[in-house]
């Protein structure tokens, strides 16, 4: 594909992307730990109840979760910085 000299890509679209490729290795990642590792991580638990058991599916779930949790934080900070800023169009 040949990119057009006047042609703009809007800067959100990019960072979508980057945090959907981003999720999705998390998963890739936390799939590839339960598989390696089944056993040796017990189950994940938030205030005393079980939110994922030690299975390829349950860390590839918690993987992408928390990718997302973070990138959501991280792009709500921006968003909300971005409002400060004099020079933003």
């Amino acid at each position: 594909m040949v990119s057009r000299p006047n042609e703009r890509r809007s800067g959100r679209k990019i960072l979508l992307v980057i945090a959907v490729v981003a999720v999705v290795i998390g998963a890739v990642f936390g799939y590839v730990i339960g598989l390696v590792a089944p056993g040796v991580f017990g189950q994940i638990e938030l205030a005393g109840t079980t939110l994922f058991s030690p299975t390829p599916s349950g860390f590839a779930t918690y993987g992408a979760l928390a990718t997302a949790a973070a990138l959501g934080v991280l792009f709500a900070l921006v968003h909300v910085v971005s409002r400060f800023d004099t020079d933003a169009r």
